[in-house]
């Protein structure tokens, strides 16, 4: 017989880039766990959101299967002796596994005579051995950063508040940092009038939609896309949803409600890529364009929550963002103040790293090694002249007011090669500084143009 088992593991918010490996981890542990248990059943689901990791295991089958087994034991010159008879050693080890001393056998084994017991380990309801395997796949569960609370040692994501685990209908008993296991779980913080009773695991997403709580993490997603994307067409746009933010975004909701917020247009004059970071890297916005795919005074929001107020909320995150902007804004007028190549004096004044001198060294050493690549590359004089001039304006943006931000540091290169521009520099610099970071990961693109490629080699 089967039963399916609930694991359910409640915490105050964990951060959303921590969510989906711990899910993976803890299918990775539970799996092989049971398994080795001799425990069998079937498919597993993992299901979080910023509040809880659980997993579902279909059809665990309810007890251990009996397992014949052949123990070996001492020398056969030990356990008999020279009539025949057996002896202490003989009796103590029948004795040890349950069985009479006339069921012995004696085979060769490992270049000699052994005794040997045929015994039968009958096997345990699963409800009594899942206690053990799943308050080691909590401890198990490694994250980047821990903490502990209270006056245990017990450390983890964040702390522990609830615990369910049921095997069918029936609460497998278990403890993990003072939290004792039960049916309990809780709803949405808001929208939840208390406690959720769960009466079995094929209730689970029921239950928990019931109470505000979407914690199929796969279908929050699409909810998210779906109804992204759905808001910015409303609003005459197009939402521009990077795969990687809509993931983290996700992690970060339980009931995922977007809705369109708008800014000053005259923040339009600033560029692009600083606009989307400063959207993404401080408060998780999606941006929307036009058809051109030009950006639009406009940005997506995911609210955790229904739609009531949700006006209230609009206004509050187009508060929000207007001095994010602002703040880009006055670092992009204070940078513009000094021409890019008039910075190249400030990198004297800045140590790349201890033992290898300072930015202004290591510009250096890029003028020599990127024309040179760039012969390598076959590249036109032309070409080797570009890579020469980018390699000598490529770190200056690392002394600007906007990149010295570090929600916005990520644009380092894209923001160089913008000012670069505006200090009247070719479009063959601005580009090459651009690329010099790429690839930056493995979704990213390699560098087009050969002084970008060049740069890109020497920096590493």
């Amino acid at each position: 017989m089967t039963a399916d088992m609930l694991f359910e593991i409640g915490v105050e918010e964990i951060p959303a880039p921590a969510v989906l490996p711990a899910l993976r981890q803890l299918e990775e542990e539970i799996g092989p766990a049971l398994s080795r248990a001799r425990i069998e059943h079937g498919e597993m689901s993992t299901y979080g959101t910023p509040r809880r990791l659980a997993i579902v295991v279909s059809e665990v089958s309810l007890r251990q299967p009996d397992v014949d087994q052949e123990v070996k034991g001492p020398p056969a010159s030990a356990a008999f002796d020279d009539d025949g008879k057996p002896t202490k050693a003989a009796e103590g080890f029948a004795r040890s596994r349950g069985v009479e001393v006339e069921d012995l056998e004696v085979r060769d084994a490992d270049g000699g005579s052994y005794v040997f017991a045929s015994v039968t380990e009958v096997g345990r309801d699963s409800i009594e051995v899942l206690p053990e395997i799943l308050a080691e796949a909590v401890s198990g569960l490694s994250f980047p950063k821990t903490m502990r609370w209270g006056d245990s040692d017990f450390r983890f994501a964040r702390p522990v508040r609830w615990i369910v685990a049921l095997l069918g209908e029936d609460v497998v008993e278990l403890e993990v940092a003072g939290i004792k296991s039960g049916r309990t779980s809780f709803g949405h913080r808001a929208l939840s009038d208390g406690p959720v009773e769960l009466t079995s695991p094929s209730g689970y997403l029921d239950a928990l939609e019931g109470a505000g709580v979407i914690a199929d993490h796969r279908r929050r997603e699409e909810l998210i896309v779906e109804r992204a994307t759905a808001a910015a067409e409303q609003a005459g746009g197009t939402a521009r949803l990077d795969p990687e933010l809509v993931e983290e975004v996700n992690f970060m909701v339980e009931l995922p409600t977007p809705l369109v917020g708008s800014f000053d247009e005259r923040y339009l004059e600033i560029p692009d890529e600083v606009i989307v970071t400063v959207m993404s890297a401080h408060q998780r916005y999606f941006p929307v364009e036009d058809g051109g795919g030009n950006l639009l005074p406009l940005f997506i929001a995911v609210r955790n929550g229904d739609d009531t107020g949700l006006e209230v909320v609009r206004a509050g995150n187009e508060k929000v963002i207007e001095p994010r902007l602002a703040d880009a804004e006055f670092y992009m007028t204070e940078d513009l103040r000094r021409p890019l190549p008039e910075r190249a004096e400030d990198l004297e004044r800045v140590t790349y790293l201890e033992g290898m001198g300072t930015l202004a060294d290591k510009s250096e050493r890029l003028e020599a090694l990127a024309p040179w690549l760039c012969v390598a590359l076959s590249a036109a004089e032309t070409e080797q002249q570009t890579a020469r001039r980018a390699a000598r304006l490529a770190k200056c943006d690392l002394t600007t007011n906007m990149v010295g931000d570090t929600k916005l540091a990520k644009l380092q290169g894209i923001i160089g090669a913008e000012y670069a521009r505006r200090s009247n520099e070719s479009e063959a610099v601005a580009v090459a500084i651009a690329e010099q970071y790429r690839p930056d990961g493995a979704r990213d693109d390699t560098p087009d143009s050969n002084p970008g490629r060049a740069l890109a080699h020497a920096a590493r």
